[in-house]
């Protein structure tokens, strides 16, 4: 096989109906058409007519898709084999099958089986059969209107009840002695009343849902209404009071809330949900507010160098704050006097003579 026919199949493996393009000698190509009817074997149209003719190929072809059995041979819409493998996947595909087979009990009851409206391509001769008819009534009531010889034909009535048992409208079709018949009538009725009951059950059924819908919608926006609610209380109390954020666990998840109590007070990262102790924009707000806040970081947070770099950044900045001493009062000042008594003075006479000045003044 050479590399375009390579490439060809694999082209019509995904997309078959190419092959109508293709020249009449690739038509009659076995492995090309093959590839065709693989992606749909509705391609058999534009095989060639010996192709079309080839038992393995139409049954390949009806397998991957039952309408084929309109574009093989005339040869093999009589072949049991080929037509069998196509009507069990769809009934109605007996409308492509010969004559004879159309004429077959057997073709005829595998036909409806599977779609009851397949009566309607089963010979004319079959429509009264009983067997035939009863197969494809219960399949589909309405399969009847293919056969409307029967419906005043009382030898049918247990086949129309049948089919009445499935719609009690089948009842307006029927004539002569079966419209008549009492039984048939009773159970009409019957039938009639039952599926007005049913509808009438089902209608107060999609009321009943449609209510619990628009009950669940109502339900679900004051919920809403609700959570902002709180959501704002919230906010306004944490803008204040960031560790207050223990008072609002059901809260303790949300990305607005925690970052408001993080801003106030780092340390009400303690109180957010693992997930967000581990959100790297919060962990990060907390730290800057207070180092202190690291405590409470997620482990895995806590392992990424990166988020370390920024950690160590703040705490630098934080033992800064508090190991540098502010500049030494001006000399003459009085708070000058006072640092230079307390140096020469023990505690308890410092004490009292800042008493003393205190009271001089007043």
């Amino acid at each position: 096989m050479t590399q375009d026919k390579k490439e060809l199949i694999a082209i019509l493996k995904v997309n078959g109906f190419k092959l109508q393009d293709l020249p009449d000698e690739l038509k009659d190509d076995l492995e090309i058409v093959s590839a065709a009817l693989s992606s749909n074997g509705a391609n058999m149209l534009y095989a060639s007519e010996k192709l079309k003719d080839d038992k393995n190929l139409a049954l390949f072809a009806v397998k991957n898709n039952s309408s084929a059995l309109m574009y093989v041979s005339p040869r093999l819409k009589d072949d049991e084999d080929v037509v069998r493998e196509a009507v069990r996947k769809d009934g109605r595909k007996l409308k492509y099958a010969s004559q004879r087979l159309k004429k077959n009990k057997e073709f005829a009851i595998l036909a409806v089986k599977n779609c009851g409206e397949a009566l309607e391509y089963v010979d004319v001769t079959l429509r009264k059969d009983k067997d035939v008819l009863m197969e494809a009534v219960k399949e589909d009531c309405w399969s009847l209107i293919h056969a409307k010889e029967v419906l005043g034909d009382l030898d049918y009535k247990d086949i129309i009840l049948v089919a009445l048992r499935q719609s009690s409208k089948i009842y307006l079709y029927l004539n002569g002695p079966l419209k008549e018949d009492p039984d048939v009538t009773e159970f009409a009725k019957l039938q009639e009343k039952f599926e007005l009951e049913r509808e009438e059950t089902e209608k107060r059924n999609i009321e009943a849902r449609e209510e619990a819908r628009v009950e669940q919608e109502k339900t679900s926006a004051r919920e809403k209404v609700k959570s902002n609610l709180e959501k704002e209380k919230a906010i306004q109390v944490l803008r204040y009071n960031g560790l207050a954020l223990k008072d609002f666990a059901s809260l303790n998840d949300d990305e607005d809330v925690v970052r408001e109590a993080v801003k106030s007070n780092g340390r009400a990262l303690e109180f957010a949900s693992e997930r967000l102790k581990g959100d790297e924009n919060i962990a990060s707000l907390a730290i800057s507010e207070d180092v202190r806040a690291f405590d409470f970081v997620s482990p895995s947070l806590k392992a990424d160098p990166r988020f370390l770099k920024k950690y160590n950044y703040f705490k630098e900045a934080d033992d800064r704050k508090y190991t540098e001493m502010p500049p030494l009062p001006k000399e003459n000042s009085p708070m000058s006097a006072f640092i230079g008594e307390y140096q020469e003075a023990d505690l308890d006479k410092f004490i009292d003579g800042l008493n003393s000045k205190q009271t001089n003044h007043l």
